[in-house]
């Protein structure tokens, strides 16, 4: 091949802008779960097309992914829609594909540092609160935020601690802001469409123990029993939503 017609081969780069983030969106959102994985071969392929679809200089594109990923409805209504820049939907996006990673990795749901800790369960919280459908579909399916609260609540060496609270007659679990979030994700992710219903916390634990997950383990049925009874029957001393001082958003 000469060296003219070598010059000219075709590339993505010489795509008009508005088609090639065409192309990139949907290879970024073809999977829905997750992160947009999608992206990494657009953006690794070369300079140019580097500097068309970085985060700093499309953030619209990483506007209109979160979006397709992420339920929007709840926090325009909140917030209003000139409230929610293309900036700012774009750095949520990237911070839900951390936090949402750090669950699914099973990150400090056992005892340990706790450096990322309340921005987790905020972030899963408010999902939850927002969430018209896609927030519980990616908490459930891709986190795998059920994995993350059992070993937080009932594994010997969770972060909440619970086992070992239990264990001394003397001791109710800690009112603390952490401890009101994870036991509201606990019910959230329970119990799906009924989460706000209030239902009395023994009937909950009822379905939860009987569910086939936890019935046929023993370890964890054992130990999800003592810890969610406990904290059932001294539900009056737990607020009964988390305060918040701070935003994470």
């Amino acid at each position: 091949m000469s060296a003219d017609a070598s010059a000219t081969k075709p590339s993505l780069a010489m795509f008009p802008q508005e088609v090639l983030e065409h192309i990139v969106f949907f290879a970024a959102t073809d999977n829905f779960l997750g992160p947009p994985a999608g992206l990494l071969p657009f953006l690794t392929l070369n300079h140019a097309l580097h500097e068309m679809l970085s985060f700093e200089t499309n953030p619209h594109l990483y506007a209109r992914i979160f979006s397709y990923k992420y339920d929007l409805a709840s926090a325009v209504r909140r917030m209003g829609a000139d409230n929610l820049p293309a900036t700012a939907l774009a750095e949520e996006l990237r911070r839900r594909s951390i936090i949402l990673r750090q669950f699914r990795n099973l990150v400090e749901c056992k005892a340990g540092r706790t450096q990322f800790l309340d921005t987790m369960l905020w972030t899963a919280y408010l999902m939850v609160l927002e969430s018209d459908g896609k927030n519980e579909l990616q908490l459930r399916e891709y986190a795998q935020i059920n994995t993350w609260l059992k070993a937080y609540w009932f594994h010997p060496s969770g972060t909440s601690g619970a086992l070992r609270i239990v264990s001394d007659a003397d001791q109710w679990p800690d009112n603390t802001q952490q401890m009101s979030l994870a036991l509201w994700l606990l019910w959230f992710m329970l119990n799906p469409g009924t989460s706000l219903d209030f239902e009395p916390c023994l009937h909950r634990l009822t379905r939860l123990l009987v569910s086939e997950e936890y019935a046929q383990d023993k370890d964890l049925f054992r130990n999800a029993t003592g810890v969610l009874k406990v904290i059932a029957l001294g539900a009056h001393r737990v607020s009964q939503s988390p305060s918040r001082s701070t935003s994470v958003r």
